[in-house]
């Protein structure tokens, strides 16, 4: 009887950079030569479908290689039953990018091979169970990373800089000192009139919008806004609370701060603006009331 079949989907990379690595030559074709040689050794019968990214970065997995191997895992049955790589940083630099991948093997019954890393290599009675350890790994790894970045958004908080990525209206990031703001006046004379309009119950989202046409999109990006304690020159991070290293926009004395806790569902209304109005800032014990 002919034995069956067994189909191998090879796939190779090469680095807008370059086709070195550990100054051995890894050009596409070089790649899909060794791996197929290793892939005979293993299984004589074998059939191959050759997949690759040429001058593509591993940085992220947007490839249409590897979107490629997705939209197979995500078939059923899978038209290959392994997936083959000269080494894991072809797939990815970073094992924790590799779950969806790994996580897709798995649940297709899908084994892995690379061939310069036989310690990551997952074939026969074992795939399964070492897919399962090797994601649980990574994922470890993605969390043990997410904790040290929390920690150090932390600690930027805590001497008064902004951990955020993006400045709010108002604001611009300053170019020379890191994780500090400076005033853009002309937006922030915006964020001002806002506050003033708004939370006095003077005018509503709708004759805010009108206002300043093109400045809103939408009740939330407004409401974004009148949550920010960024506003009243302080930053809150997790449980950090201080002192921002800028200076406040907002400074009408007829906002004030109450250390009390208001609930994430706490609704603004068109009739809660013409009285005291309570604008929370969720998860943060913050909020600006506005004085009757």
């Amino acid at each position: 009887m002919k034995p069956s079949t067994k189909t191998f989907l090879l796939y190779a990379r090469v680095s807008p950079k370059g086709s070195q690595w550990a100054c051995e030559e890894t050009s596409i074709a070089v790649q899909l030569a060794d791996m197929r040689a290793r892939v005979l050794s293993l299984c004589g019968n074998a059939q191959f479908i050759e997949v690759f990214d040429e001058f593509k970065s591993g940085k992220d997995l947007n490839r249409p290689g590897i979107q490629r191997i997705l939209d197979d895992l995500s078939q059923s049955p899978c038209p290959w039953q392994c997936l083959v790589v000269w080494n894991l940083d072809r797939l990815s630099r970073s094992l924790a990018d590799a779950i969806p991948i790994f996580a897709k093997l798995r649940d297709a019954n899908c084994e892995f091979i690379s061939i310069n890393q036989e310690y990551l290599s997952y074939t026969g009675a074992m795939a399964r169970y070492m897919l399962h350890q090797t994601i649980a790994i990574a994922e470890l790894e993605r969390g043990m990373t997410s904790e040290r970045v929390t920690a150090k958004l932390r600690w930027i908080a805590s001497q008064g800089k902004v951990p955020f990525a993006v400045a709010p209206m108002g604001y611009v990031k300053n170019p020379e000192v890191k994780n500090t703001l400076l005033v853009d006046e002309q937006k922030a004379e915006i964020v001002r009139t806002v506050f003033d309009l708004f939370v006095n119950g003077k005018l509503g989202y709708s004759e805010i919008k009108a206002r300043f046409p093109g400045v809103f999109k939408n009740r939330q990006q407004l409401y974004r806004i009148l949550r920010n304690p960024l506003y009243i020159g302080e930053i809150h991070y997790g449980d950090v609370v201080t002192q921002g290293d800028f200076p406040a926009i907002v400074e009408n004395p007829s906002l004030t701060r109450r250390k009390r806790f208001y609930p994430d569902s706490a609704e603004i209304t068109s009739k809660s603006m013409a009285r005291n109005m309570i604008i929370c800032c969720p998860a943060l014990s913050f909020a600006i009331v506005a004085a009757t």
